[in-house]
């Protein structure tokens, strides 16, 4: 996101996508923002893993390094993301004891560190017991061989997010100039128009209403 931003804010891309909101210094005067779509932030395992389920107090105590072995006996590998990624910020805001608990998996040596989101969904695709974050949309698109964990006894769908059921979301955003080129400003109508909206509903984004 950070990169793509200052890419299109120094004429190198016309269009930027972020995966959070911008910074009070990136909100700088001749910076269009679009929020286009909402996606279900997401704990993953393999489609090989025999888990379905997790919950909060369970999180705390992985991220703390107190639980190391899933219920069948099988190693657990905890998949992190760096401090200052968002899905770092939305997993401590879940609550002030998982707050605590990240900051304790970052301190601990020999964690798997994933800088990237394609790095995260790798690891957690191939290694044994890995379990991690992502989005819906992400695990849809690409057609990963993972699977979404239900939270404290929430589907992390679509329809759950929408109806405030499931409350963890990341949300999707178009960057671009002020007075974009042509081009770019026909992308952000398409992206906008139905057409658009069907595929991003398709590929676990909620599309967002124009504004």
């Amino acid at each position: 996101s950070g990169g793509g931003i200052k890419a299109m804010r120094a004429g190198i891309i016309d269009l930027a996508i972020s995966g959070r909101a911008l910074k009070p210094a990136e909100r700088t005067e001749g910076v269009l923002v679009t929020e286009y779509a909402r996606t279900p932030f997401v704990f993953v395992v393999s489609t090989h893993n025999n888990a379905s389920a997790i919950t909060t107090k369970e999180l705390i105590n992985i991220y703390k390094g107190e639980t190391r072995v899933w219920p069948d006996g099988k190693t657990m590998r905890l998949v992190l993301r760096p401090e200052v990624e968002s899905d770092t910020d939305i997993v401590k805001s879940i609550s002030p004891e998982m707050n605590l608990a990240v900051k304790s998996a970052l301190a601990r040596e020999g964690m798997i560190m994933a800088i990237t989101d394609q790095d995260s969904s790798d690891n957690i695709e191939n290694i044994p017991g890995a379990i991690g974050t992502l989005t819906l949309a992400q695990v849809v698109s690409e057609r990963r061989a993972l699977k979404p964990l239900t939270l404290n006894g929430l589907t992390p769908s679509l329809g759950a997010m929408t109806e405030g059921e499931y409350p963890y979301f990341k949300s999707m955003y178009m960057v671009s100039s002020a007075k974009p080129n042509p081009l770019t400003q026909a992308f952000i109508a398409f992206v906008r128009a139905p057409a658009g909206r069907k595929i991003l509903e398709e590929n676990g984004q909620r599309a967002m209403p124009d504004k």
